[in-house]
């Protein structure tokens, strides 16, 4: 059913998700590193996992390691950022238009 939603909306989707996330999750691919690549297609564009922690080292100047982010919003973070912008310019290119419904056979 994903499959046809994704067709519908030609692709112009970008799901952004954490191993630490208690609610979200990956939808088609995991795109876990050393891990064989489940999906293929547009379906393989849609997941897009981010590290959390951004690192296990506290930066420099600093005695705290990054906090894990969990589900927490990320409209601030790059990663976040960066696909809404995809996203927007994905959204300008108009989708290719479905053709017109067939018209019935003649006494239906």
């Amino acid at each position: 059913m994903l499959h046809e939603i994704g067709a519908r909306i030609d692709w112009r989707w970008v799901n952004l998700w954490r191993a630490t996330d208690s609610v979200g999750g990956w939808i088609f691919s995991a795109h876990r590193p050393a891990a064989p690549v489940t999906v293929d297609g547009p379906a393989a564009t849609v997941d897009r996992r981010l590290r959390d922690p951004a690192d296990v080292v506290a930066p420099p100047g600093d005695s705290v390691p990054p906090p894990i982010q969990g589900h927490r919003p990320g409209e601030s973070d790059q990663p976040f950022t960066e696909a809404a912008r995809e996203l927007v310019e994905r959204l300008r290119v108009p989708m290719d238009p479905e053709p017109p419904p067939a018209d019935p056979p003649a006494g239906q």
